[in-house]
């Protein structure tokens, strides 16, 4: 009986230890500044992702835009009567691949 009595008091005391630091914790800022600076923390982790993220498809864009630019002067050449039937489809395979990856890209980049 004593135990339970003395479990009570000190879970008392706790509670009311706990309600005096939220007091003055409000009275002092403490409580608003450690809140600033845990949002502060994540929201900025959460921007430079996005930032990098944002970065890395740049890049990738102006890669996918070279390699069109470099298919479609393969396509603008001379047409070679030797070249076989294979080798056509899989141009038009890779350039139809290429495009496509690039426009689903830019939907992606203007998206975010």
């Amino acid at each position: 009986m004593k135990e339970q009595e003395i479990q009570k008091q000190n879970d008392t005391l706790k509670a009311i230890a706990d309600s005096i630091n939220k007091f003055t914790g409000s009275l002092t800022g403490k409580n608003l500044e450690d809140k600033l600076i845990e949002y502060s923390e994540v929201y900025g982790e959460i921007l430079l992702y996005l930032y990098k993220t944002v970065e890395n498809q740049k890049k990738e864009i102006k890669f996918l835009k070279k390699e069109i630019k470099q298919l479609e002067k393969l396509q603008q050449k001379p047409i070679d009567i030797k070249t076989s039937s294979k080798q056509y489809k899989f141009l038009y395979i890779l350039v139809t691949i290429s495009i496509l990856s690039n426009i689903i890209l830019i939907i992606l980049y203007i998206l975010k």
